[in-house]
């Protein structure tokens, strides 16, 4: 089973994907948001064949939805429904993911993708470790 993360942004999209055991998540790549990006990230969904999808939600310090997260929403109705109707898509609250990312380059965006990621997986060994 593996996992692939996105941070949803109006410009670009991060990408980022768990390891063989599904204990690190990796940065993997940045995608243009712009007509073309459910092609792109289909290509990446191909190539990564993952059990899950998890995607960055969006919220506020009184963990209310920001306004990009309508945004958010239609994106992965769009997923899906046009690229992986075969794939569970999960939310994974992205709160303060940019901040928290140390390496301010051009992976700025897939490196919050893999804390998205982390914070996922660290709470499903979680869960699994105590059922």
């Amino acid at each position: 089973m593996s996992y692939i993360a996105i941070d949803y942004g109006k410009k670009r999209i991060g990408v980022a994907y768990s390891d063989e055991s599904n204990s690190i998540a990796v940065p993997h790549s940045i995608v243009k948001n712009d007509k073309e990006v459910l092609k792109s990230i289909g290509c990446i969904i191909a190539e990564r064949n993952p059990q899950k999808i998890i995607v960055g939600k969006s919220v506020n310090f009184k963990g209310e939805n920001n306004i990009i997260q309508r945004d958010i929403e239609m994106f992965k109705i769009n997923l899906k429904t046009i690229v992986a109707p075969t794939v569970d898509i999960v939310d994974q609250e992205e709160f303060l993911t940019s901040a928290h990312v140390q390496n301010k380059n051009d992976m700025l965006d897939a490196s919050a993708a893999a804390l998205i990621l982390q914070r996922f997986l660290d709470r499903e060994g979680y869960k699994n470790k105590n059922t």
